[in-house]
């Protein structure tokens, strides 16, 4: 294939300018491609060339996307996980899937982060309707505000018309009742034997308490197997950290 292709020494001026000065991007050429441009200049008695910046995916995504979701992080590894084929070891075609990689998971990434304030999650506009025990609670005075003193509270939210309420969706973690271990179980187990989907609160990972989408596929111990289906990834929970299930 390269048998009658230029040597490095023949082509290192047009590479040179290709790069020096230039912002440097690929996936894992800090370890890999980087030392490799370095050791050709200087056999040649040449001063290689350097970058204005850089960009490595593979450290990228290995901060922010992590190893638990597609494994080693290989470029190969990824295009699979991702539905995008295989690593071709072709210069344009391997430049191809990097960025389709790298888009993909920045997309999973934003997802992760706001995939709750997108969407109600089901719930009625306007929030949840008063149920007819609070009603009749209201009627009697107990434990809730008197009429004038929700009229007064209206009017001054009437004076305020951009500053935006904050539904229980994003509530602190205190505030969200902890279902038992009993009540969990069930209706995991039920979502597992029926293939749904289920809506949980988890204390963990990188958006905490925020609702998100699983399809529970089976038990280890005291995890919970089941497809995240904002990244599509399988992943395990632990039980004890699940808060509520809707």
């Amino acid at each position: 294939m390269v048998q009658n292709s230029p040597t490095f020494a023949d082509v290192a001026d047009t590479i040179f300018r290709m790069l020096d000065g230039n912002i440097w991007a690929g996936h894992n050429i800090k370890g890999f491609d980087n030392p490799r441009i370095t050791e050709e200049f200087r056999a040649i008695g040449r001063v290689p060339p350097r970058p204005s910046g850089m960009i490595d995916t593979y450290h990228l995504l290995k901060r922010s996307f992590g190893k638990a979701r597609a494994g080693n992080l290989r470029l190969n590894t990824l295009g699979k996980h991702f539905g995008l084929g295989d690593e071709r070891h072709r210069a344009l075609a391997d430049v191809g899937l990097n960025i389709e990689v790298l888009k993909s998971c920045a997309t999973v990434i934003f997802l992760e982060k706001n995939f709750a304030s997108m969407f109600s999650l089901g719930r009625p506009e306007g929030g949840e309707k008063e149920s007819p025990a609070e009603a009749g609670d209201a009627e009697k005075g107990e434990g809730k505000a008197s009429a004038p003193a929700a009229a007064k509270g209206t009017e001054q939210k009437s004076k305020q018309p951009g500053v935006a309420e904050k539904t229980d969706a994003y509530a602190a973690t205190s505030a969200i009742p902890m279902m038992s271990e009993k009540d969990k179980r069930k209706l995991l187990t039920a979502a597992m034997e029926q293939k749904k989907t289920v809506w949980i609160r988890y204390n963990g990972g990188t958006n905490p308490m925020q609702p998100r989408p699983i399809a529970p596929l089976g038990w280890k111990d005291h995890l919970v197997k089941a497809t995240c289906k904002q990244s599509g990834s399988e992943r395990h929970f632990r039980e004890d950290r699940i808060v509520r299930i809707s």
